[in-house]
């Protein structure tokens, strides 16, 4: 599970007056993941994972790599 920081109910009860609920931490921790995978979907990335980047490889051939990310995502329902 994602973790907010430490000092995030501080933070949003001085901001707000009273602690976080159980579903505003969850929100925040789904805009946290979403933002992230901005940061990681970046237009050059995309760019290389459509068209590939020329490489050089360690025996000298020109190759052209295409980047992907794997995720491994499961339920557990033992949890």
């Amino acid at each position: 599970m994602n973790q907010l920081p430490d000092h995030f109910q501080d933070w949003y009860e001085k901001v707000h007056g009273e602690g976080a609920s159980d579903d505003t931490e969850r929100f925040c921790r789904r805009e946290v993941m979403h933002a992230m995978w901005t940061l990681l979907l970046d237009p050059e990335f995309r760019k290389a994972y459509e068209e590939g980047i020329l490489w050089e490889c360690g025996d000298k051939i020109l190759r052209r790599l295409f980047p992907r990310l794997f995720i491994y995502s499961a339920d557990y329902p033992e949890k």
